[in-house]
């Protein structure tokens, strides 16, 4: 049976602030961020597994869906048995992953791909190796243990078309700098900063590693609060967690979604007191806007009371 494993959560690195010796920084790789859902993929003696990062709010388990997606779980190599490797499942369009990982069963996510496309994994960290534990090990050498069972995948089949590595880029062979900003406007999401000795730290409720940082595009929209929606699980049911911003399209408000990102006291004074939030102008950040129209990540970035509502439009 797999392990319950809440995988690591990467800081954010300012590039905004950035120095060129810190974009340059030799004791770091970075590789691309792809725009997906993380997931772990156990291999065991059984069978395989594969775990997403948040837990069910039905059991408070994390959803194992590893039959979602049997072009990529199905393989059966023995001499791999104990390794656990991390990454991201993709989809050239982001909805339609959604739909297929979200659609509630394996028939159906697998009729979907048939459909839209097959998921694709692309993997870039490892936990376990052939079941020794491998997180305390440096990044730079978990990074050669995940290429050769990669490659072990590889030579037993396993096609190289569905499941790969993330392309990195080392400082001294490239401008960084200037990568990210190609891949940010190619429409990527921008990428991941990793210490070359960094070591694998298991996700601890709110901690993120400061050895491993990620890059994203950011945009800012202007919107109006015109609800809200109170937090999940039985420690924050009865506070309000969310606001939903809305713009103004052809002369009517239209909601955009819901944003978080506050600070503790915030929600506690929005819990008693939301009738001062409905109706003011917030500047929310997110990392991309979805065909639907909503806003992928929203998240608080700062109040603007100086600004009219009847100029928050979607454009």
């Amino acid at each position: 049976m797999y392990k319950e494993i809440y995988p690591m959560r990467a800081s954010t690195f300012d590039y905004l602030n950035a120095s060129h010796d810190e974009w340059q920084d030799e004791n770091y790789v970075y590789e691309i961020k792809y725009d997906g859902e993380r997931q772990i993929i156990h291999i065991l003696e059984d069978r395989n597994y594969m775990t997403g990062r948040r837990p069910s709010d039905v059991t408070g388990r994390l959803p194992e869906k590893s039959l979602y997606v049997p072009h990529i779980t199905g393989f059966r190599i023995s001499s791999l048995f104990g390794t656990i490797i991390d990454g991201e499942l993709i989809h050239e369009d982001f909805d339609k992953l959604r739909s297929i990982m979200g659609s509630g069963t394996a028939g159906r996510a697998i009729r979907l791909q048939k459909e839209y496309g097959k998921l694709k994994y692309i993997a870039y960290d490892i936990l376990e190796y052939k079941g020794k534990d491998v997180k305390n090990e440096p990044f730079v050498r978990r990074r050669k243990l995940l290429e050769s069972v990669i490659a072990e995948m590889h030579a037993n089949g396993v096609p190289s078309e569905y499941i790969t590595l993330a392309k990195q880029f080392y400082p001294k062979n490239h401008d960084i700098k200037q990568v990210f900003e190609e891949i940010v406007a190619k429409g990527g999401e921008g990428l991941m900063r990793k210490h070359l000795f960094g070591i694998y730290k298991l996700c601890d409720g709110s901690k993120k590693s400061n050895t491993t940082q990620k890059l994203k595009k950011i945009l800012t929209f202007d919107g109006i609060v015109t609800g809200y929606e109170y937090g999940k699980g039985k420690y924050n049911k009865d506070k309000i967690a969310k606001l939903v911003f809305s713009q103004y399209k052809d002369g009517k408000l239209v909601e955009r979604g819901a944003f978080d990102g506050f600070t503790k006291e915030t929600i506690e004074d929005m819990t008693v007191n939301i009738e001062k939030y409905i109706g003011r102008v917030v500047e929310v950040k997110c990392n991309e806007v979805l065909k639907s129209g909503k806003l992928r990540h929203p998240k608080f970035n700062r109040w603007r009371d100086d600004k009219d509502p009847k100029q928050c439009t979607w454009e």
